[in-house]
């Protein structure tokens, strides 16, 4: 058929362009046994390995001619969309995390739990914002320091000079307290 379509000027290469098609498709065993698998191509030669190499020796020394193709354009576009980069991440995406439907259903959740902790997150934050606006900032760097030691929170308008002058001396103390304990472990390791 190949040689009749090449000497007959008036044929179309249908037949050419077809195996060369399969020529593109199939380049090891491996190949024809996916298409086997599929139901795409039946074979009767004993190994896929076989196959692979007839069809790969059928088009040797025969040029093609991609103008008269009637797959010309289905190669391009399949091509075109394989370059693109949405064909690409979803070919990962389909081979990493939906390649079984057990795989699938856990990303799945993953995705979903990540998604329920953004909205925890958020409302956290929305929540904080309006006792931001009633406190200062000093306040909230007093409480996370004094909070363990008093038990009891600043108050909720914002720090009075009083409590200023307080959380100054509990600072101190805390301060002078951590410099001890540091001295006394030099003293230790000196030792």
């Amino acid at each position: 058929m190949l040689a009749f379509e090449k000497c007959h000027r008036f044929c179309h290469p249908d037949v050419t362009s077809y195996l060369f098609f399969f020529d593109g498709l199939i380049s090891s065993a491996k190949d024809v046994g996916i298409l086997h698998y599929k139901g795409i191509l039946y074979h009767s030669l004993g190994s896929n390995r076989k196959v692979a190499k007839l069809v790969n020796n059928l088009c040797k020394e025969v040029v093609p001619d991609n103008d008269e193709s009637y797959l010309y354009k289905v190669v391009n576009n399949t091509n075109s969309y394989f370059n693109t980069g949405y064909a690409r991440k979803r070919a990962v995406l389909v081979h990493h995390y939906f390649s079984s439907w057990l795989v699938g259903i856990s990303t799945l959740g993953a995705i979903f739990a990540l998604y329920l902790t953004l909205i925890q997150t958020a409302s956290g934050v929305a929540s904080a914002l309006g006792h931001l606006h009633d406190n200062n900032f000093c306040s909230y760097i007093r409480d996370s320091i004094l909070l363990p030691f008093s038990g009891n929170p600043s108050t909720p308008n914002g720090p009075t000079v009083g409590e200023i002058n307080q959380s100054d001396k509990c600072c101190e103390c805390l301060c002078t307290y951590l410099k001890k304990l540091l001295k006394g472990i030099d003293e230790t390791k000196n030792d």
